[in-house]
């Protein structure tokens, strides 16, 4: 299921971004008073804040105790929301994603996409089948392409 998520604020501003996780958000919202198509996802649920988004720091610290529960690290770095982003955006661009989309998603531009992740869209099969579709299999190697006119020069 896609879902549409409106992003109220940051540092880009408000924005629309389509996922792939829109069962997850419903089954969230099960779990929630706050239900509406306009409430928060992440609400706090009594209190002064009730209804209101969920600090960011609250999340920060849910997460990292999650992964410290599930003996997740990462290079021996804590673990932190950003490298979620950035798995986020690797798949994507891995999968063939149009970077304008991934750069939208994200609240970035594309020039900072493709500066950050060049490595990803020269290596990707997929990336590399959209821009040349008629390209022989054997003419692409770990990410270099060998256009029509290198062939036979090995």
């Amino acid at each position: 299921m896609v879902s549409i998520i409106r992003i109220r604020g940051g540092k880009t501003g408000p924005r629309s971004v389509a996922c792939t996780a829109g069962w997850w958000f419903n089954e969230l919202r099960k779990w929630s008073r706050y239900d509406q198509d306009d409430d928060y996802v992440f609400a706090d649920q009594c209190g002064l804040r009730a209804g209101k988004p969920v600090y960011l720091d609250a999340v920060r610290n849910h997460f990292q105790e999650v992964c410290r529960r599930a003996s997740i690290t990462q290079g021996g770095k804590k673990p932190d929301l950003y490298m979620a982003r950035s798995y986020y955006i690797t798949r994507r661009l891995e999968l063939g994603a149009n970077i304008n989309t991934v750069a939208t998603n994200v609240g970035n531009s594309p020039l900072e996409i493709v500066r950050r992740y060049a490595f990803i869209v020269q290596t990707s099969d997929v990336v590399i089948k959209s821009i040349y579709p008629d390209i022989p299999a054997e003419t692409v190697k770990t990410g270099v392409i060998f256009v029509p006119e290198d062939l036979g020069k090995e």
